[in-house]
């Protein structure tokens, strides 16, 4: 036909929008008996042999049957529904949804999240939440332009076919597949009569004889533990120097065992695995999560009878890499060329072949619709021979990634309470320490540093330096950006031990640069570890944490120093203990980093064979990103709170050696409202939020009005001996100081928590 590529024939084309639209078939069902009887659990099911035959129950009856989905014979559409949900409720209140696609139109990526989607919306109702934003991507184009060369010209490039043909695909065609096929397949195998038959060169045709429809076929659920597939991928991977990934062992064991069951052994004719591949990580730039559409191809991989796990998980391996953004081009270009793409099947079934499917690392198990995370999820599939779907198996193993995931939280609050340790007792002494050496000789140069100037300074480059944070953390990652970032608050602290103008102020723009990679890299790095149920108690843990820091530093200020100025001699043993404190922070940030190469090490396609590049593209989309973001006007507003947050204690301070009490106050402070605003009230909506954050609020106005009556208007910029707007007794004005400081660290507290919270449900 005339057009553009997608006008040729038999291509897929959606229109929607019109009152005539089949819409999505919705059921309304019930059933007599209560969840647990009906559905085992995950615990239930790996009992003994770890196999469960879920035709043993009525699952069928759970998904909705009383028409089909359009295309579901491929030739099929007008007036049917492309989606269909059944939700069957149980005596007990529990609930089971099904939701049935058309595939030509969604795969298993866009179908799982639709229902997150769904349920994140169900959530927000249910606790009277503003709706969250959604983003899903139709926009085939998107895949098409990934094509190589111009796919629209009058005819392919033969170069692009050649590179094409060069993929470990099957490519057998249906047309010349009429000779024993069974009578549902009879219509697919007829050239459409709008084609001219005498013109068509015909393929490769499909082995009726492998396959007997008539044997029967049992669907059972296989559980492995960790420790099995550990054991593979150990095996697998023992002899190899090509890495194996734990999902290529796991599949080159179910392959063997297929074979054997089939007696092929040795047997010295192929057999064929037909591994499904999601194309949307693999392009270059690579499509968004949120793309929906079907971009699958099925990749061959042959054998010759049962070799060793290791030649086999290799095999895979090699054969599943060759599907890269360089060869995907020409792939989609032949495609785009294709007379007929129906004709094409990149796999079929019977005694030579097996066919998998894979529904992991899509979050199964935590789509929750505001009742609870799901009891089991399956993907219903025909009962056919050789049809093998991988998929979590449950939350029986929930807790100890839970656990995993809260060790790295509390990592990463530890070594953020050692490193600010540290950096708030230094920032608490800076400008008393400066006033002490400013008749100090250094290289023959008095020093006139001040504390606040260098705090302005880092200020100033950090809101800079944030603008670029994420270009950095996308490249080097969130654990290795925080370690580098860390390091700038070592040099911080160092400066002190032997202070110069020029290296002090350096020090300062280098601290401004790392603080911004260090906070930027911190939300990350929490989000990555955290979900919608976990994430106010990560939150507060990491906060509770970090507010732990304002004690032991400022006690020891308090403890240790008895004089009003702080000399070289005192001055030399205390930054060298901070220096300390901030390395063993950094050194927690190595282990962070350690255990972040160790688990994805461990997860390297454990079961994902995906492998992220950073190209210019994805830097600039992050770029772009961001300054689209900060133009919001959520986020503009939200600057203002996060600006008061980050930098309202920098200018507060009292005499030499009162420094460190109210520092300790402060931080006592910080704890109790860390636990009271993020444990024991637990606010969950964005109104009992707000409620805490005007209390924040109200505490700071107090402790400001009490800096004002207090404190002489000269005293944050320098030493003085003004009277203050009101003149108390030496006693009652240190403890209107000291309530004061508890009261800043209090509602500090409750901004932190719930500031926080926004800067990192931003990250989710």
């Amino acid at each position: 036909a005339n057009g553009d590529h997608t006008q040729r024939f038999e291509r897929l084309g959606v229109l929607y929008g019109a009152k005539s639209d089949p819409g999505v078939e919705v059921v309304i069902a019930q059933r007599p008996e209560i969840v647990s009887s009906f559905v085992p659990t995950a615990a239930e099911r790996e009992v003994g042999s770890g196999l469960w035959n879920p035709e043993e129950t009525s699952l069928a009856e759970l998904v909705p049957t009383a028409s089909s989905l359009a295309l579901h014979d491929l030739v099929h559409f007008e007036g049917l529904p492309a989606m269909m949900v059944q939700l069957t409720s149980f005596a007990c209140g529990g609930l089971a949804i099904s939701i049935k696609l058309a595939h030509p139109l969604a795969d298993a990526q866009s179908l799982m999240g639709f229902a997150h989607n769904w349920a994140a919306i169900n959530r927000a109702l249910i606790t009277n939440e503003p709706l969250p934003s959604l983003c899903p991507i139709f926009e085939p184009e998107q895949l098409d332009r990934a094509a190589s060369g111009n796919i629209d010209a009058s005819n392919p490039d033969p170069k692009l076919i050649e590179a094409a043909r060069n993929l470990p695909l099957h490519r057998y065609d249906c047309w010349a597949s009429l000779d024993g096929s069974p009578s549902f397949m009879a219509q697919l195998t007829k050239i459409p009569s709008e084609l001219d038959s005498n013109t068509i060169i015909l393929g490769k045709s499909l082995s009726w004889s492998e396959w007997d429809l008539t044997a029967p076929v049992s669907h059972y659920l296989v559980s492995f533990t960790v420790d099995e597939i550990k054991n593979m991928w150990e095996d697998a991977s023992s002899n190899s120097e090509i890495r194996i990934s734990r999902l290529d062992a796991l599949l080159a064991h179910i392959w063997m065992l297929i074979i054997r069951a089939r007696e092929l052994s040795h047997d010295q004719q192929p057999i064929y695995l037909d591994v499904t591949l999601g194309l949307r990580s693999r392009l270059d730039p690579p499509l968004s999560e949120n793309f929906v559409g079907s971009p699958i191809i099925l990749g061959n991989v042959s054998t010759i009878g049962i070799q060793s796990i290791g030649k086999m998980a290799l095999s895979i391996r090699s054969t599943l890499s060759k599907f890269n953004s360089s060869s995907i081009g020409p792939m989609l270009h032949e495609l785009a060329f294709e007379l007929s793409p129906n004709r094409l099947w990149n796999a079929f079934l019977g005694r030579r072949n097996t066919i998998v499917t894979s529904w992991l690392h899509l979050k199964t198990y935590e789509v929750d619709f505001g009742i609870g995370v799901p009891r089991f999820v399956n993907a219903l599939m025909p009962s056919v021979d050789g049809c093998v779907h991988l998929l979590e198996n449950g939350n029986t193993k929930g807790a100890e990634k839970i656990n995993r995931h809260l060790i790295n939280v509390i990592l990463l609050g530890l070594a953020f309470m050692l490193l600010y340790t540290a950096f708030h007792a230094t920032t608490m002494l800076a400008q008393s320490v400066f006033e002490g050496i400013k008749n100090e000789t250094i290289n023959g140069t008095n020093f006139e540093g001040g504390g606040y100037i260098s705090l302005g300074i880092a200020s100033a480059c950090m809101a800079i330096a944030n603008i670029f944070a994420p270009v950095i953390i996308s490249i080097l990652g969130p654990s290795i950006s925080m370690f580098m970032g860390g390091t700038t608050f070592l040099l911080y602290v160092l400066s002190f031990l032997f202070p110069m103008i020029w290296s002090f102020y350096l020090v300062s723009i280098l601290l401004g640069i790392g603080a911004a990679i260090l906070w930027t890299a911190q939300g990350t790095y929490l989000a990555l570890y955290s979900n919608e149920m976990t994430v106010s108690r990560n939150a507060g843990i990491f906060w509770a944490l970090l507010q732990i820091g304002y004690l032991p530093g400022n006690l020891f200020v308090y403890l240790s120093i008895n004089t009003e100025t702080i000399t070289r001699s005192t001055r030399y043993p205390l930054f060298a203990v901070f220096s300390i404190v901030c390395a063993v922070g950094l050194a927690f940030f190595a282990l962070i980093i350690w255990r972040t190469f160790i688990e994805r090490r461990q997860s390297n396609s454990q079961l994902s064979n995906k492998e992220e590049k950073i190209t210019m593209a994805n830097i600039a989309e992050t770029l772009k990103i961001a300054v689209r973001l900060f133009k919001t006007r959520n986020m503009l507003l939200l600057l203002i709170s996060f600006a008061y947050t980050d930098d309202s204690l920098i200018f507060t301070g009292t005499r030499k050696r009162l420094i460190g009490l109210h520092g300790v106050l402060l931080g006592v402070g910080e704890i109790l409202g860390g636990g009271l605003f993020g444990f024991i009230t637990k606010p969950k909506t964005s109104s009992q939020r707000g409620l805490i954050i005007f209390i924040g609020f109200v505490l700071q106005i107090v402790f400001y009005y009490s800096v004002f009556i207090n404190f002489p208007f000269d005293s944050p910029a320098k030493e003085t001996n003004s009277k203050p707007y009101f003149e108390f007794d030496s006693l009652i004005s240190q403890v209107i100081a000291f309530v004061g400081s508890f009261l800043v660290g209090l509602g500090d507290s409750s901004l932190n928590i719930q500031v926080p919270f926004i800067r990192i449900v931003c990250f989710l």
